[in-house]
């Protein structure tokens, strides 16, 4: 007999393979969209002239703050995730009080795996060289 999916298990299947579509999808447009430009607008120049007039700079000092502040959006994400009703789903009160523990433990390693290790300044960034 054929196997039968839950419609759930198909609905969540069918979201991640849109999303897991969509950033190559958008990346082949935003190409399709500079080689059009090119052709259409600096067909005199260079594709790598024509680009550098396309693309906008980035200020790579503002771009790395709003990734940190996101960062810490994140964290605090997780650890208001731990302290609502922390006691559902689990039976065993060492359990409980072992999980909120492990997830701050996680919560700080997180921390100090993004802001305080390997920092490159803002000269020296991979953002910057590009």
């Amino acid at each position: 007999p054929p196997l039968k999916w839950n419609p759930i298990i198909l609905h969540v299947i069918k979201v991640l393979v849109l999303l897991a579509g969509a950033y190559p999808l958008s990346l082949g447009l935003l190409y399709a969209g500079k080689i059009c430009a090119w052709v259409t607008t600096y067909r005199n120049f260079s594709l790598e002239t024509a680009c550098r007039l396309l693309d906008v700079p980035t200020h790579v000092e503002y771009l790395v703050h709003r990734f940190f502040g996101f960062h810490m959006m994140i964290l605090g994400q997780v650890a208001l995730a731990i302290a609502p009703d922390p006691d559902r789903g689990y039976d065993d009160e060492t359990a409980l009080y072992g999980s909120i523990c492990l997830g701050f433990v996680l919560l700080v390693t997180l921390k100090l795996f993004i802001f305080d290790v390997n920092f490159h300044e803002v000269e020296d960034h991979a953002i910057a060289s590009t």
